[in-house]
């Protein structure tokens, strides 16, 4: 298949944005790569490509999550905790994600530094807080 640059971005072009997506779903199974979305600041993903064994090392420092067991004695502490490390939420969403059933993820998707820095923010007001990998 000897197609030029040009002729292919042309055929791209010319297909419906279903058919695009088809395509894109295919090719990493038939290229034979790992294709992951990962999660990053301001919202929208970073495409990793290449062999499996390649994206290992990079995919496993995005694999903890931070889950609360328990609200401890200071609840306002916990929801201004957790206000700071998501301030996308708001304080009706934050209080009625730590008011319902416990355990409850308030985070996930992080570095593990990333994640032991909430836990112990979260402990150290005495949240039950725990670091799931």
């Amino acid at each position: 298949m000897d197609l030029e640059r040009e002729q292919i971005l042309k055929y791209l072009q010319s297909l419906s944005p279903q058919e695009l997506a088809d395509l894109l779903k295919e090719l990493p199974v038939s290229w034979g790569i790992s294709v992951s979305p990962l999660p990053f600041v301001g919202g929208g993903f970073f495409v990793v490509h290449g062999t499996p064994e390649a994206t290992m090392p990079f995919e496993e420092t995005f694999q903890y999550a931070v889950t609360i067991t328990n609200l401890g004695w200071d609840r306002v502490k916990v929801i201004r905790i957790l206000r700071a490390f998501h301030p996308e939420w708001t304080l009706f969403e934050t209080r009625r994600k730590v008011g319902g059933l416990m355990p409850v993820t308030v985070a996930s998707g992080l570095t593990k530094e990333r994640a032991k820095e909430l836990v112990e923010a979260l402990q150290g007001v005495g949240c039950g807080a725990i670091l799931v990998q």
